[in-house]
């Protein structure tokens, strides 16, 4: 006797997330959410299919068809999951062979709703990104024109979408949320070693590559600061080069966190941990007013704001409606070394210890996970 997926928990909602983007994104957009719906075990059945290792950076998208054995895998996978769930949210997709395989399967499974998930503008790259993306921008586009829904990581970047797919596509804005558990963001505070007492004011910048732009706003009022007094450090881990705006200065600590393997110390599953060791005073958020940056999340006062750390970040989209403790700088020399200075000076001033919980709070996974699902029934 053939069992038809509708005789399988016919009461339940069967959700897959399918990556297609890095560890960290898929920690951020994926891992930390499906985390937490598993725990809505009367309303859903939850799972990851990453279609390669995730930690392999192979753009399964691009081999979907034509290549041989490989492509076979794919679609089997594909397929199966088409078959089976009745929500597939598929992180953005970059390459047409994966679009032409959707495509086709969506015609073979009508009742499986398609979702597309993105974090990102679609059509703008940083002018210090390598990744100087053509076709992959356009591809993109049609992944959320031929989606029947879209989930967003911000309200800004889903009204920008509706440019691409119209006003009558079903757009669910689900935000960067910190959620501890057994996978995903791995950072249990009650088992970790307490830090040495600070000696130094420590202002920490923690980003991604490609923003060197961004960086350099807070660059020359940090420096006026460091040469101004001996007690303050400044401290980047960043995901590319130095780059040639930060000179050689004993007050700064600059490395590279690009991830070269999946136990770099700044792996993503060790990314809060690390962050924590930085021993940080002030988080530091520079953010040039983009229609890229516009499209962003304030996801480091996310980050920060668990480890109860102030942060100092531009007023721009992400962060200025942010509704938590924050301090906002307009994005002038003048106006950066001011709020900062402010930061610094609040140090002996105020209790910081209240920031996680109103990071836990105004980004609230449970809370997020089950207007997710409302959404998902309204589809």
């Amino acid at each position: 006797m053939q069992i038809k997926k509708e005789d399988l928990y016919p009461h339940l909602k069967k959700i897959c997330y399918i990556p297609t983007l890095n560890i960290g994104v898929v920690t951020w957009r994926i891992e930390n959410y499906a985390n937490e719906l598993l725990k809505f075990k009367d309303d859903c059945i939850v799972h990851i299919d990453y279609i390669v290792d995730a930690n392999s950076n192979i753009a399964w998208d691009k081999f979907a068809i034509n290549h041989d054995e490989f492509s076979k895998k794919i679609v089997t996978k594909l397929e199966q999951c088409f078959d089976y769930f009745d929500f597939l949210i598929f992180q953005k997709i970059q390459n047409k062979e994966a679009l032409i395989l959707i495509e086709q399967l969506k015609k073979k499974y009508p009742q499986t709703k398609v979702i597309a998930e993105i974090d990102d503008a679609i059509g703008e790259v940083t002018p210090s990104n390598k990744n100087k993306f053509t076709y992959h921008h356009r591809y993109a586009a049609q992944h959320m024109i031929i989606s029947d829904a879209i989930i967003a990581s911000t309200q800004f970047l889903g009204e920008s979408v509706k440019e691409i797919v119209g006003n009558n596509k079903p757009i669910h804005v689900a935000p960067n949320c910190i959620n501890i558990g057994d996978f995903g963001m791995c950072f249990d505070q009650k088992n970790i070693n307490p830090l040495p007492k600070k000696e130094t004011i420590n202002l920490v910048y923690v980003g991604a590559g490609g923003h060197d732009e961004d960086l350099k706003l807070f660059i020359e009022p940090i420096l006026n600061i460091l040469n101004s007094r001996n007690d303050v450090r400044f401290i980047v881990r960043y995901g590319d080069h130095k780059p040639e705006f930060i000179p050689n200065h004993e007050f700064i600590d600059f490395k590279t966190n690009v991830i070269n393997s999946p136990n770099d110390e700044w792996a993503i599953k060790n990314y809060l941990y690390s962050m924590y060791k930085l021993n940080a005073n002030i988080g530091l958020a520079p953010l040039r007013d983009t229609q890229f940056n516009r499209c962003k999340s304030g996801i480091k006062w996310v980050e920060w704001s668990y480890l109860n750390v102030p942060l100092v970040a531009s007023n721009v989209e992400p962060y200025k409606k942010i509704d938590g403790s924050l301090y906002l700088t307009d994005n002038n020399s003048t106006e950066i070394q001011k709020r900062i200075n402010i930061a610094i000076q609040s140090q002996s001033k105020r209790d910081f210890t209240f920031l996680k919980n109103q990071s836990m709070q105004t980004f609230n996974i449970k809370k997020e996970c089950k207007r997710l699902l409302t959404f998902m029934d309204s589809l």
